[in-house]
């Protein structure tokens, strides 16, 4: 299905953004279609360092410029608990933990359904800036 949707948005000529999981199979580098590829993670973001690993992938019809990959130093909560002080912790499938999840995320109105399938707004707001500044280059 990525394939048809890439070329289906890309055919608009429009700037387009698609985003999924680490393993998904969106290009990274340039392809056929001009796409971009960057993978966005917790760490790479000084609100959410030491809070949650959540790696996801972001492909776009721009160049979105890469951001330092920290290594993950900080212990992960296991599945099945919420985490405790200290720990980062990952939001996706069944997780423990809603109300922290809910507050690292800064989302205190999403389910825990929900939340398994967001992505952290500063993720949302690093590739939103990114096209503003592309259309910004653009019309100069």
């Amino acid at each position: 299905m990525l394939a048809a949707a890439r070329g289906a948005v890309a055919g608009t000529g429009l700037p387009w953004v698609i985003e999924n999981v680490k393993t998904a199979a969106l290009a990274r580098q340039d392809d056929l279609f001009g796409a971009n590829g960057v993978e966005l993670c917790g760490c790479m973001f000084p609100g959410l360092r030491g809070q949650m690993y959540e790696a996801r992938l972001f492909e776009t019809s721009w160049w979105v410029p890469p951001l330092h990959h920290r290594r993950h130093v900080w212990p992960q909560t296991k599945m099945g608990r919420p985490p405790k002080p200290g720990e980062c912790m990952q939001v996706t499938g069944h997780f423990s933990g809603v109300p922290e999840g809910q507050r690292r995320m800064g989302v205190p109105w999403m389910t825990q359904a929900e939340l398994a399938q967001a992505i952290p707004p500063a993720y949302t707001q690093f590739i939103g800036a990114q096209l503003l500044a592309h259309l910004r280059e653009r019309a100069a």
